[in-house]
């Protein structure tokens, strides 16, 4: 799967895309962010790669925002169209210098085993896996988009499953509705080298999934499908 086959399943129809950019210089530090929104997928994905060949870590918005918006913040968030989970992975997630409990995964092939347990325990439909470079970024993607305050609940209830079952999904991901993550088709230059971001099988491997069946499996409720107060039609 493409990076605009990934977009088009991960990410809303309707209101305007964000794409988050950041360069770090040899150090790691990061020496500029940028930040643009865009009416289409496509002008979006061109961008990304323009930026990604400068050498730029190179994100998309999970939410569609309001028409003209120019802040990501997830009141301001109109359409979602995946759940989504973000696993860890390295020495230092495993097993935390101060000590504390681990934060993450020694290696993705770790990850990825804890992620099968945990769908399996839930009897949670495959999910698309994308190699984030250093991690693993998981998705539902759902038939049809849906507006953020009826996703909400249901991301909430997938981050109340992982803490319950004790998957290592970093818990400030799962229901932000604001959240940024990598562009498949782009690299991560926080490795070194620099790593590609790449979808880990096809379209066929993991079909859309509806929000009221994810919302059951995770005993989360029938989600709210009605408008929320003073949102506004696109």
């Amino acid at each position: 799967m493409d990076a605009r086959d990934f977009l088009r399943r991960a990410v809303g129809t309707e209101g305007d895309y964000c794409l988050f950019v950041l360069k770090r210089d040899a150090s790691g530090d990061v020496t500029k962010k940028i930040q643009r929104f865009f009416d289409n997928l496509e002008e979006l994905q061109e961008q990304a790669e323009r930026y990604d060949a400068r050498g730029f870590d190179t994100y998309f918005g999970l939410a569609t925002f309001k028409p003209g918006t120019t802040n990501r913040y997830a009141n301001l968030a109109l359409q979602m169209r995946a759940l989504f989970l973000d696993l860890d992975c390295g020495e230092i997630k495993a097993n935390p210098p101060d000590g504390g409990p681990p934060k993450g995964y020694i290696d993705q092939e770790t990850a990825l085993k804890a992620l099968r347990g945990f769908c399996k325990g839930y009897g949670l439909p495959r999910p698309l896996v994308v190699n984030s470079g250093r991690g693993v970024h998981v998705y539902w993607t759902l038939d049809e988009p849906a507006l953020a305050h009826e996703w909400e609940p249901v991301a909430r209830a997938l981050k109340a499953a992982c803490e319950s079952r004790g998957l290592l999904a970093d818990p400030a991901v799962t229901a932000d509705a604001a959240r940024i993550l990598r562009i498949p088709g782009t690299h991560n230059y926080k490795a070194d080298p620099p790593e590609q971001v790449e979808v880990w099988g096809g379209a066929d491997d993991a079909a859309p999934v509806s929000l009221a069946d994810m919302a059951e499996l995770l005993d989360a409720g029938p989600p709210k499908l009605r408008p929320s107060p003073g949102a506004s039609s696109v």
